[in-house]
């Protein structure tokens, strides 16, 4: 491959697409990223809710405002992100967010300008784009949902659903993801370097199949082309192409952003489902923070009431072991192991940490301490409506 074409290859390691990325699979009901899900959910405080909802209303809409960093730099901070949203052109905000939604240049122009209502821009566009307005939910259009809302605002007050977005995204930093983030980079960074050696003496083509980009990259014709085989861009209007590991891609997303002059830089976040495995990724709420509010008792005595997760409790206690290895040390299944340690896992006592044997996990004396400290109150909290119910064991029987 001529040095030209690979020189357009850069790799880096950035939240740009990866904090939207992490909020859709945070709404989303799939099986991918279950244990990252439930800990996100515990961590994040109640006002979080009601912020996201109101930006996001469907998972896919994050996918669509990653899109308002088109123009920013390739790799920019989370603080950069957060920046570059708030400072944005009203005009050119509004283009960036609706153009990923309506093909048609015209429509998005008429919607900015007020000549067109968004229930005119999705009638002029059902034959050629139904399938994405259906996931959006805009079509059919109920002008009552919570999306025809959320693009009602982008199109009458983006200011204010800019500033809406940029706090939704604080929330969800500060509470959550800096946390996460800071235990992914590593292994992202490491995850450069083997791309960099793979891309190395590789064509185009052969690199963009070995990286498992979503994209064709087709040397003999000099094209990138779709799964499908149709072409979507030629080498001579790219400037650069951007590799992103990502551990929340699983929907194989990317980006293709034209500059001023018509210069094309595509995006790949590439999805590697290890990034997550072997992250030491939150179980817990961080411990700064005031869990009073949140202290389940019942959750606590829960995990620890059963004789086998009180054991493992004692094992994880003396150091660090994987649920493989404690599968061995209990002669149990990894479904039954993988079961308590979900169970120790919710009520907050478990500290993870991605290894090259998989994920070591370890009882936290500092949570089950501050955990156990605050059942107390919440259990002699008069404040509090007392419900009396009977429960069911684990087998589904009446106690």
């Amino acid at each position: 491959m001529p040095t030209r074409y690979r020189s357009l290859l850069h790799f880096t390691v950035t939240p740009r697409f990866e904090v939207f990325y992490a909020l859709r699979v945070l709404e989303e009901r799939s099986g991918f990223a279950d244990g990252w899900r439930s800990a996100t959910k515990r961590a994040l405080p109640r006002e979080f809710r009601s912020a996201a909802e109101g930006v996001a209303p469907r998972p896919l809409m994050w996918a669509l405002l990653a899109d308002t960093l088109r123009d920013s730099r390739p790799d920019p901070t989370f603080r950069e992100i957060l920046e570059t949203i708030t400072s944005l052109d009203d005009e050119v905000f509004q283009r960036a967010v609706l153009s990923g939604v309506f093909r048609n240049e015209a429509v998005v122009r008429d919607l900015i300008a007020g000549r067109q209502s968004l229930g005119d821009a999705v009638s002029a566009e059902i034959e050629t784009n139904r399938p994405l307005l259906g996931l959006l939910g805009l079509y059919p259009l109920k002008r009552s949902s919570a999306m025809a809302g959320a693009f009602t605002r982008i199109i009458s007050e983006p200011a204010k659903f800019r500033s809406e977005l940029s706090r939704t995204l604080e929330i969800f930093w500060a509470s959550a993801f800096s946390n996460d983030w800071k235990s992914l980079e590593p292994n992202m960074r490491r995850r450069v370097e083997e791309m960099e050696k793979m891309s190395a003496s590789a064509s185009l083509s052969v690199f963009g199949e070995a990286a498992k980009l979503p994209a064709v990259f087709d040397d003999e014709r000099r094209t990138v082309n779709n799964k499908r085989g149709a072409i979507v861009f030629r080498y001579h209007d790219l400037r650069d192409i951007y590799v992103i590991p990502s551990a929340f891609n699983d929907s194989h997303l990317w980006g293709a952003y034209a500059d001023s002059s018509g210069w094309l830089r595509l995006y790949f976040p590439v999805f590697d489902a290890e990034l997550l495995e072997k992250s030491s990724v939150r179980s817990e709420p961080p411990l700064d923070r005031d869990v009073s509010t949140r202290a389940d008792p019942a959750l606590l005595f829960r995990a620890l009431g059963d004789t086998t997760r009180y054991a493992m409790a004692r094992v994880l206690a003396r150091g660090p072991r994987t649920s493989i290895e404690l599968a061995k040390d209990f002669a149990v299944s990894k479904a039954t192991i993988s079961h308590h340690v979900q169970l120790l896992r919710q009520a907050g006592l478990l500290h993870e940490q991605g290894t090259d044997k998989g994920v070591a996990l370890r009882l936290d004396r500092h949570a089950l301490e501050k955990l156990a400290s605050e059942s107390a109150p919440a259990i002699f909290d008069s404040d509090q409506p007392l419900v009396i119910k009977r429960s069911r064991n684990e087998n589904g029987k009446r106690k």
